[in-house]
């Protein structure tokens, strides 16, 4: 394993690659269930020439991952990417996986920056423990029970949440590369960095995140050695990938929504990337990293 050149993909439902499933099939994959699933509509069907496919067919067929790994020639691919999952899911994974493998010297980690809205929360349900989402019940405020009427009422604030994830996602590329690992993120689906960025003023100096609440009063006698950190620089640390279009001869940003799985009438609505545009992401992807030569450093 050690001289092996790996690849891990993580990321939500765009990494994953799980679109292209029906939903009872898609629900099935995420809970480790064997054997193959159906595709989601006939013409899926028709253009892979076939009614099922296991995960390790999308993930090596259909999924930006694989297609990278190939251009890559990597040894190894993993896709850690989870449907309708969040941030903490993807740095949960990438805890697990280090815990088993210590030395990450010959990993290439590619991080797609899932929305970061989708927030976990332990809910006890009908006697059992689960984690839910508060964006999938946001839009029900109006029926809600009271429990999730006061969570969103007294404990849901975005912007303390974005902050806080925006911090463990810098602190787990640190660790990530302190184990050895190649560590990149990509924020192309969402722009959610973008808007942290531009409000990131207001955020710092809110008292939500900035230093009146959780520092100057419930802080300790030597705040000037570990002060929050600004909202900027931790973004200027991140190694953000700033994805350029494959096919163009001038430097510009990659536009992905042309090929979708609606746009091309594979799945309707459905705006998750096509294979076509799995395979033009990793292109893009590709050529990002030929240009910071990562392929020749991670098995150094």
């Amino acid at each position: 394993m050690k001289n092996k050149k790996i690849l891990i993909g993580v990321g939500c439902s765009h990494t994953q690659g799980c679109a292209i499933l029906s939903n009872e099939s898609s629900e099935k994959s995420n809970i480790l269930a064997p054997g193959n699933f159906e595709l989601a509509t006939p013409e899926l069907k028709k253009l892979y020439g076939k009614e099922k496919v296991s995960t390790e067919w999308i993930t090596e067929n259909f999924s930006w991952v694989g297609h990278l790994g190939k251009l890559l020639n990597v040894d190894k691919v993993y896709n850690f990417g989870a449907g309708s999952r969040g941030l903490e899911y993807c740095i949960r994974s990438l805890r697990n996986y280090s815990f088993r493998v210590k030395d990450l010297t010959n990993h290439l980690i590619l991080l797609q920056i899932p929305s970061f809205d989708r927030i976990e929360i332990l809910h006890l349900d009908n006697g059992s423990w689960t984690y839910k989402q508060p964006t999938d019940v946001i839009n029900e405020v109006q029926n809600m029970n009271n429990k999730w009427k006061t969570y969103f009422q007294y404990f849901h604030e975005l912007d303390t949440l974005r902050y806080k994830l925006l911090n463990e996602l810098y602190f787990l590329q640190d660790y990530m590369e302190k184990l050895g690992a190649k560590f990149y993120c990509f924020d192309n689906f969402t722009d959610d960095i973008e808007y942290i960025r531009d409000k990131s003023e207001f955020i710092d100096n809110s008292p939500n995140v900035g230093r009146s609440t959780l520092c100057r009063v419930h802080g300790n006698w030597s705040l000037n050695e570990n002060d929050n950190i600004e909202i900027k620089k931790i973004i200027d640390r991140l190694n953000l990938i700033d994805i350029m279009d494959p096919d163009s001869h001038i430097q510009e940003p990659v536009i992905l929504h042309h090929h979708t799985l609606h746009n091309e009438k594979l799945v309707k609505d459905d705006m998750h990337l096509s294979g076509t545009g799995n395979k033009y992401l990793a292109k893009a992807l590709y050529n990002f990293l030929k240009i910071e030569k990562v392929n020749n450093e991670i098995n150094s």
